[in-house]
């Protein structure tokens, strides 16, 4: 047997007893349950060390091949989300900006709808390559009236003059939503496409 043990960005470990028996480069899956089971968010970044001890219940005489880390990497998104400024729960974000990435940092695994709350965003939005993006894996941001879901930014500098921009984006779609520029000193570019994207649609905006 051996205590077998996870953290997750370097919180204080889970530790799993586990009674079996293995021989030299055997695997086997561990399962951990209850207590010592984590919940990984949307739009979180996350490393994971997962390591064992105390191998046959004795010590340990190499301890350099115990240990495996993974990340940081984040959790995919598949379903129905929502922008929501005073929403809560898993699959809420506050901004578009939040969703945006949860999009970027951990790619998707099925179709992504996002539904966006009444409101005025006042952000600058870059959305990138989607990991996993497909024509049947779109990402979709629906706002159900343009007249109340409004995103914009003030841009000050040449390089930047957008609100909304897709660089290597792919399979997205923004639905009833206002796209605008509040920016007065020339800078006052609504949305920019740019660096190869493909099936970019902007409908009922």
């Amino acid at each position: 047997g051996a205590n077998i043990s996870y953290s997750v960005n370097g919180n204080i470990p889970r530790v799993l007893a586990w009674s079996g028996s293995l021989n030299p480069c055997d695997t086997v899956t561990v399962v951990f349950g209850g207590v010592n089971q984590f919940n990984f968010l949307s739009g979180v970044t996350y490393t994971l060390t997962a390591f064992t001890s105390s191998p046959n219940l004795a010590a340990d005489s190499k301890n350099s091949n115990d240990t495996t880390i993974l990340g940081p990497t984040c959790v995919f998104l598949s379903g129905n989300y929502t922008v929501d400024a005073s929403g809560s729960g898993p699959r809420n974000f506050t901004t578009i900006t939040q969703a945006v990435a949860a999009l970027n940092c951990g790619g998707v695994n099925g179709a992504v709808n996002i539904s966006v709350a009444p409101g005025t965003y006042n952000e600058q939005v870059i959305i990138g390559n989607v990991v996993g993006a497909s024509a049947t894996n779109t990402i979709t941001f629906d706002g159900d009236s343009a007249a109340t879901r409004i995103i914009e930014f003030n841009p000050t500098v040449n390089t930047a003059a957008f609100t909304v921009k897709f660089e290597g984006a792919s399979n997205i779609t923004f639905r009833n939503l206002t796209i605008r520029s509040t920016g007065t000193s020339g800078y006052a570019g609504a949305v920019q496409i740019a660096s190869n994207c493909n099936n970019i649609k902007l409908t009922k905006n």
